[in-house]
């Protein structure tokens, strides 16, 4: 998103003050879903390393394109896939060396890549920090492992700076910039009237145009996935299970469009 800011310097023009403006990139991510994501990381390490913890948070941005591999390299990542957005949790080789360091209670000054047991305790690390990202992935996310992060351009980034018990820097990379926060000036009340038309859709997978062409009433198709997306004029609502309720036929949502998109993407739908 690109956002008018002013800078500091100005000038004066008659009666008139001027500031120069430009329009810079900028985050939909509010600074209270970061700090959040900050304090639930100092407890998180709090609690596995039983110690006092003293984190910073660094402002998000929206680095260059070409920062990316520069931000991204040497790193052991995890991606977190939740309902709002996906995240990339970084973590750097100097900076996993810090976190070993604390976790193991003694100064390692190895150089070059973990050892065995040491991947373990950053995998095992890593998974733990993912539980923190819930103010910005959403409530109900999973994890998987990250290759060649430094390939990637994310939308946004930010830093938590830890600075005691050790010196070590976390990085989270957002995958989809979050949706701004709507502000409607029309009550849902008002809408009652109004009737669209919403169709389930089942995910049929592909089949020969030559069987398609044939089909006729009583003839089966297989379903390869039971998932079912839910369309209204046009525009994807989310997906769910089908099931029944009261008696009828209904459909229980998992999950909200952005994620639904993402899925339909994966499975070529």
């Amino acid at each position: 998103m690109k956002t008018l800011v002013f800078n500091g310097s100005k000038s004066r023009s008659g009666h008139r003050t001027i500031r120069a403006g430009s329009f810079q990139a900028r985050s939909h991510l509010p600074l209270a879903a970061a700090t959040l994501v900050a304090n639930a990381m100092r407890e998180q390490l709090a609690a596995l390393l039983r110690c006092e913890v003293a984190v910073r948070l660094c402002e998000p941005c929206v680095p260059e394109p070409q920062a990316w591999p520069i931000l991204l390299a040497s790193s052991r990542s995890v991606l977190v896939r939740g309902p709002i957005t996906d995240v990339a949790l970084v973590l750097r080789e100097e900076d996993a060396h810090g976190f070993i360091t604390a976790a193991f209670g003694a100064d390692i000054l190895a150089q070059g890549p973990p050892s065995l047991i040491e991947g373990r305790v950053i995998d095992r690390l890593l998974e733990a920090l993912a539980g923190t990202l819930g103010p910005i992935v959403g409530p109900r996310f999973v994890t998987h492992a990250l290759k060649e992060p430094g390939q990637r351009v994310f939308a946004a980034y930010f830093e938590v700076l830890i600075e005691a018990p050790m010196q070590a820097r976390v990085g989270v990379a957002i995958v989809h910039d979050p949706p701004p926060p709507v502000r409607g000036c029309v009550e849902p009340a008002a809408m009652d009237p109004i009737e669209i038309e919403v169709s389930a859709v089942f995910a049929c997978g592909e089949h020969p145009a030559a069987q398609v062409v044939e089909l006729t009433i009583g003839d089966v198709i297989t379903i390869e996935d039971s998932t079912i997306y839910l369309r209204a004029q046009g525009a994807l609502l989310g997906h769910g299970e089908c099931g029944v309720s009261a008696g009828k036929f209904a459909v229980v949502c998992s999950a909200g469009p952005r994620a639904s998109e993402r899925e339909q993407a994966d499975n070529g739908h």
